[in-house]
């Protein structure tokens, strides 16, 4: 990763912070989302190191399931403290699957969060879009929790722009 890159990342992580994506009162269109996320496969790269601040490149995949089943492959970002276990993280992902029953396609997932204890992720925000195939013109946004290595549950809503063919 480039130093260009990396600082366009740290200026996400920090400009993004908690995002408020799922909504308590959606419009009617909207619908109810719910389901599991696997576990990954734990392969964190060491980026940087400062002071007990540590900067992690995270390539992973999981697999999503309920209602919005498929798999997503992530490039993540973590920057964890590692004297307190606390810290933040950034995910842009590749979606292939289906949402609220639709056919096949493909978008754009991303995910940023707050970390605790190092490995559980119980404030995350997340949304899908940017969809082609199937999942055009889908717009989803929710919130989920997640422990490293056991996986957890993601809620939210969702609504297709227009229906794909």
């Amino acid at each position: 990763m480039t130093a260009r890159q990396f600082v366009l990342v740290l200026a996400t992580i920090v400009g993004i912070g908690g995002t408020g994506a799922a909504a308590p009162n959606p419009p009617a269109k909207h619908k109810a989302l719910s389901g599991g996320i696997t576990a990954e496969v734990p392969v964190f790269i060491p980026i940087g190191l400062h002071g007990c601040k540590r900067v992690l490149f995270h390539p992973g995949e999981h697999h999503l399931t309920g209602t919005i089943e498929g798999e997503i492959k992530e490039d993540g970002w973590f920057i964890v403290d590692q004297c307190t276990g606390n810290g933040i993280y950034y995910v842009v992902a590749e979606f292939t699957g289906t949402v609220l029953g639709s056919e096949p396609g493909t978008a754009t997932f991303t995910a940023d969060g707050l970390i605790r204890n190092s490995t559980i992720i119980d404030k995350g925000d997340f949304t899908l879009d940017g969809g082609a195939g199937g999942l055009a013109g889908v717009n989803a946004v929710g919130t989920f929790h997640f422990t490293m290595g056991v996986g957890g549950e993601y809620v939210g809503t969702a609504f297709f722009d227009h229906k794909s063919k």
